[in-house]
């Protein structure tokens, strides 16, 4: 599954609201959120901000290796501007 097929599974199935309901809840402006569904094109900073509304994180993990849990690292974190 891609991220924007599995964000809006996330936001429709548990936030229970719509795109435009749940980018008003974070501030985003709707056009920016489902530009950047539609076309795939999306910046970590605003994945973060997304996935923070969802509860949920990015865990970094190797595709291989019997202690693939154990090298896992969470991103909870947005890069600040500068």
């Amino acid at each position: 599954m891609n991220i924007s097929n599995a964000l809006r599974i996330l936001i429709r199935d548990e936030k229970k609201v719509t795109q435009k309901e749940f980018a008003e809840s974070i501030d985003m402006p709707f056009t920016t959120l489902n530009t950047s569904l539609r076309v795939g094109n999306i910046t970590i900073n605003k994945l973060l901000k997304i996935l923070n509304a969802l509860d949920y994180e990015i865990v970094l993990r190797p595709k291989r290796g019997v202690d693939k849990n154990a090298r896992s690292i969470v991103i909870d974190e947005m890069v600040e501007k500068r």
